[in-house]
């Protein structure tokens, strides 16, 4: 009896760390930035935390929605599709400027690592077609709604 009360006591622990980990990973601010004047609402992800975890172990992502990776510094970026069931659009932002984008399948499509095309400071993923759809060019500026 003693023995099934600590197991399950651990076994509540575990279920509560894993549930405050997600809710704190998933945790991010939200901001309307427009891209060409397009609006979109984005999670932002300014800490290596909300970094790692991006999209991963989502299903869905709304119409008009995406992820705002925030650096520090320009660096040649490398973006993957561990864990992440949703195909993306990857938007290479540098000094609000964007310079370039990249398609990443989700992971069911096998792995893929896609690679920024210069030094960027920002990238922006969105639902696989959402730069096509909306014609979204190299070049274009990329700016938080005021």
């Amino acid at each position: 009896m003693k023995r099934n009360v600590v197991i399950g006591g651990i076994g509540a622990l575990i279920l509560w760390g894993v549930i405050f980990l997600a809710e704190t990973v998933h945790d991010t601010t939200r901001r309307i930035i427009l891209v060409q004047d397009i609006p979109l609402e984005v999670e932002i992800a300014d800490d290596p935390k909300k970094q790692e975890a991006g999209l991963m172990y989502r299903t869905q992502l709304l119409e008009d929605a995406g992820m705002l990776f925030v650096f520090e510094k320009d660096e040649t970026r490398y973006f993957w599709n561990k864990n992440t069931h949703i195909s993306l659009d990857i938007v290479w932002i540098r000094n609000n400027v964007i310079v370039g984008t990249s398609s990443l399948p989700s992971m069911e499509n096998g792995p893929h690592i896609v690679m920024s095309p210069e030094p960027v400071d920002r990238v922006l993923e969105v639902n696989a077609g959402w730069v096509f759809d909306h014609a979204i060019q190299r070049g274009s500026a990329v700016r938080y709604k005021e």
